[in-house]
């Protein structure tokens, strides 16, 4: 279970790198981290205490098309009240 779960962790990790990359390249000032306390809505909020984005981008991983993913992002629009884009998924902002 434990190498299972440092697995997903180094691969969110990796997603989250390569997307800052290809942000940062196009000259959008990103940043991010990968949170494992498992509430990602929890996890949002408090990186918007830390950081307050304009926009919250979802990066899909092993969840792509996951409709968990679609009401996460439709709870940051009616909660947080700013755009989010969810990369490789048809709907966004």
């Amino acid at each position: 279970m434990t190498d299972e779960i440092d697995r997903e962790a180094r691969g969110a990790q990796s997603r989250l790198e390569q997307a800052l990359r290809e942000l940062q390249e196009r000259g959008v000032p990103a940043s991010g981290h990968v949170d494992d306390e498992g509430d990602p809505m929890q996890a949002i909020l408090d990186g918007l205490r830390e950081f307050p984005a304009n926009e919250v981008v979802l990066i899909p991983g092993v969840e792509r098309g996951w409709r968990e993913a679609e009401l996460l992002a439709a709870r940051i629009r009616r909660e947080v009240g700013v755009p989010v884009t969810e990369i490789g998924h048809a709907s966004g902002a």
